[in-house]
């Protein structure tokens, strides 16, 4: 698990500083770093990790903020009044960050992950149990409502994972999952005499097997008056741990009660059939109906989120994706046996965790300038208010200008971004652009895993373009019958399908920059973690259009199929990937040289940051040693106890200030005066290495509008003969 520690200053979570003037001064780092986040930052939009209260008059949830001067983090379990007018309080400070325990491809590892740590308001109203984590331990906890203390009450030989409240509230229900405590003691054992190499091994991640079985829970219930403790009964264990309803016709995906008994639910037709359609359905007074308008539907890859009674017990709520590229969040209103279902509200904002409460949709919201608040929307109006907002002073930071872009790339596709400039641009002025992946929904922080600082770029000079991936490629062939999402993946593997769709749309957009007279295109760079990752090397292969990089993560090389292990090896050569076996034959040649640098080294030299977790490193080294012997200006850091999404607070200082300084130095021929020397020396001697210089931050001439070139196998953008492929975007 990452060590991410208790900070020692956490007593100010909720004290709210004096509001200053809006944007007085320009971004800080800390400005970033030191943001109070409500929830856990990287989970599914649709997951909820708040808690109302029975009577609904206060809202409960866990806000974090890192600290990087110690490595550490604030963690408190908060309340605040859902009327605005009374006060929040502080229920519970401290603890460790909660991980996941993921299950994927058949074996369960720690990825980093963070779990949703939902608290459970007693149905009474009195307590809150929630889960609290003290020396690689986690425990169930209760908390007053009011303010009036917290205390653990539970000390279990493995980790509570799950927690609700007994119909009574007289009892607490938690459930472990024993298991696992022994199959890590089989293993302790197993390694006495060596670990075989078999399928639960995962190179890259541990030395050590991961555990190859699906662990069983096991449910309790604890009396809080006698604090007595008992195995849960079978309707407690289904409270505690819901089995989703099935019957041999369909599957039901969402569920939702009305207070007189009224259902409604979401149907896949065929669970067969991985991108079978998906329906609303609804049921009252023994009669049902299924909803005939186009946004009652949907599939795997856009289909409803969130489903709810309203107020009256009338009408059915729920929310979907809307507009181009899926770049608006609708709330939807339907009245079971009508023929349409009416808009309440669309907005570009991201909307995580909402829940009703009455006639109140509470979520939490990002706008693309503000980070996290709690907002209520009027389900019958949707008219919006701020309820509670963390960071009042982030108001008094100067941020960039940013306006949503909208495109379709070359081949049609609809897509969109977020474009950025410094506060104090100009007009006619062209910078250096850095593009962020590959999600751009909400707070534009740092893109996903939050590494690449958008306003603080923004502050320093450059034009920041933060892209939403297109829909995947697989999505125009219509449904093939695939049973997995494994099994459409293959569509986009072969012959590089996905990658070039995402590469055609991430043109398109830096095309629209260059074409408005704002970006240089003689000064671009681009970063990516995971899917950007893969896209960024797939970039530097098919085009010429970037000055520099940097890279989050790896995973496109060929010792993916290597270190990745017997289970990812079997899972990837079943979705197109060739297997590791140099000197490879003329089709795995040809798609290791479409998808990694490791296969181009003779390619033109660009200047390569890798930041990468000390459990995924190994992912990188292919690329890494290639590129060196041919000298190319690389560097890789590994960054100990972190996974895929880092999430150690002096970690993410860190990152943010070396690729800054990164770009600064390839980019503009900056040198940051803070950063050691002995830096600039080592990046001085691998420009002269790659025979490069870093360019300067004098204003460039106009470049000649690009324009598309067809390589023999592939889309080639060369800055020389300025080619790009064209996709449409307003002038």
């Amino acid at each position: 698990m990452p060590d991410v520690r208790e900070s020692p200053t956490c007593s100010d979570m909720l004290s709210m500083p004096e509001q200053a003037a809006a944007g007085h001064r320009d971004i800080r780092p800390d400005d970033l770093l030191g943001l109070r986040d409500i929830g856990p930052r990287w989970r599914p939009s649709q997951e909820v990790f708040s808690a109302i209260s029975p009577d609904g008059s206060r809202m409960a949830f866990f806000l974090t903020r890192g600290d990087p001067q110690n490595n550490s983090e604030c963690r408190t379990l908060v309340s605040i009044p859902l009327d605005g007018k009374g006060k929040a309080l502080i229920l519970d400070s401290g603890g460790e960050p909660i991980y996941d325990l993921l299950n994927i491809r058949g074996i369960a590892g720690d990825y980093g992950y963070p779990s949703v740590n939902r608290p459970q308001y007693s149905p009474d109203g009195r307590w809150i149990a929630y889960l609290r984590r003290e020396k690689a331990s986690t425990q169930l906890w209760i908390a007053r409502s009011d303010g009036g203390g917290a205390e653990q009450l539970t000390h279990m030989p493995d980790d509570v994972e799950l927690v609700a409240w007994s119909d009574d509230g007289a009892s607490v229900l938690f459930a472990t999952r024993p298991s696992l405590n022994a199959a890590r003691d089989a293993m302790t054992k197993e390694g006495q005499s060596g670990f075989l190499y078999d399928r639960r091994m995962v190179p890259f991640n541990s030395s050590t097997p991961a555990l190859a079985e699906d662990p069983v829970y096991a449910g309790f219930a604890l009396s809080l008056p006698s604090r007595r403790l008992r195995p849960a009964s079978a309707k407690e264990r289904e409270k505690l741990i819901p089995l989703p309803a099935a019957d041999t016709t369909a599957f039901r995906l969402l569920r939702a009660k009305s207070g007189s008994g009224a259902g409604a639910w979401t149907v896949k037709d065929d669970m067969k059939r991985w991108m079978a359609p998906i329906s609303l359905w609804a049921e009252r007074g023994g009669k049902a109906w299924r909803c005939p308008d186009t946004p009652c539907t949907g599939d795997e890859m856009n289909s409803l989120f969130g489903l709810w009674w309203s107020a009256s017990g009338k009408d059915v709520l729920f929310m979907r994706r809307s507009g181009q590229g899926n770049s608006q969040t609708s709330l939807m209103r339907w009245r079971p046996g009508a023929l349409r279902a009416e808009t309440v509200f669309s907005t570009e904002n991201l909307l995580v965790g909402c829940q009703i409460s009455g006639r109140l949709l509470l979520c939490a919201r990002e706008t693309s300038t503000e980070p996290r608040r709690i907002v209520a929307f009027d389900t019958r109006t949707g008219r919006e208010r701020v309820i509670f907002d963390p960071n009042p002073q982030f108001a008094g930071v100067r941020l960039g200008k940013v306006e949503r872009l909208q495109w379709r790339g070359a081949d049609g596709v609809e897509s969109f971004g977020d474009l950025v400039l410094p506060p104090s641009y100009e007009q006619g002025r062209r910078l250096p652009l850095i593009v962020v992946q590959y999600r751009t929904r909400g707070f534009l922080r740092g893109g996903v895993g939050d590494e690449y600082p958008i306003q603080l770029f923004a502050a320093r000079g450059y034009a920041v373009l933060s892209v939403e991936n297109p829909p995947p490629f697989y999505l125009r062939l219509g449904d093939r019958g695939w049973t997995t999402w494994k099994e459409a993946e293959r569509d986009n593997v072969h012959a590089a399908h996905e990658r070039t769709n995402v590469l055609s749309s991430l043109t398109t957009g830096v095309q629209m920059v260059i074409d408005r007279g704002i970006a240089d295109p003689s000064r671009i760079g681009i970063t990516g973690l995971s899917d950007g990752a893969a896209t960024v090397q797939f970039a530097l292969i098919h085009s010429r259009l970037f000055s520099a990089a940097a890279l989050s993560s790896m995973g496109s090389d060929s010792q993916m199929m290597v270190y990745g292990g017997p289970a990812l090896i079997e899972e990837r050569a079943r979705m197109g990937f060739p297997l590791y076996d140099p000197p490879f034959d003329n089709e795995g040649k040809a798609h290791w040289k479409a998808t990694s640098l490791a296969f181009n080294p003779d390619l033109p030299k660009v200047p390569l940051l890798m930041q990468l977790a000390d459990h995924e490193y190994m992912l990188g080294l292919e690329t890494y040693t290639v590129l060196r012997n041919h000298r190319w200006p690389l560097e890789l850091y590994s960054f100990p106890g972190e996974y895929h999404l880092k999430t150690q607070a002096a970690h993410r200082a860190a990152i943010y200030r070396r690729n800054l300084a990164w770009f600064d130095y390839w980019l503009r021929g900056l040198h940051d005066p803070e950063l050691a020397s002995d830096v600039y020396e080592r990046w001085d001697k691998l420009a002269r290495e790659a025979g490069r210089v870093p360019d300067s931050d004098i204003q460039p001439a106009l470049q000649p509008d690009l324009h598309i070139e067809q390589g023999h196998d592939a889309p080639v953008i060369d800055r020389a003969k300025s080619g790009l492929p064209r996709g449409d975007h307003p002038q």
